[in-house]
């Protein structure tokens, strides 16, 4: 288990909201999924997909401001 203090922090993980909407999204575009749990299962993988990809993008350094 991960240290607290190295997790991502909650608001890079999908809600619940947000995979029921993209479940929503799936069936109205008719995808693969036979079951509406398969629609649920599908954007949450896809929705957890996103977050890990936000979660290890490296921090831009940030920049100098050079004199004149």
């Amino acid at each position: 288990m991960m240290p607290d203090d190295q997790r991502p922090p909650k608001s890079v993980y999908p809600t619940e909201d947000e995979i029921a909407q993209r479940a929503y999204e799936m069936l109205q575009e008719r995808t693969t999924a036979p079951c509406m749990v398969n629609y649920w299962k599908l954007a949450e993988a896809e929705l957890l997909e996103r977050a890990a990809a936000r979660a290890v993008r490296p921090v831009p350094a940030p920049q100098r401001r050079r004199k004149n």
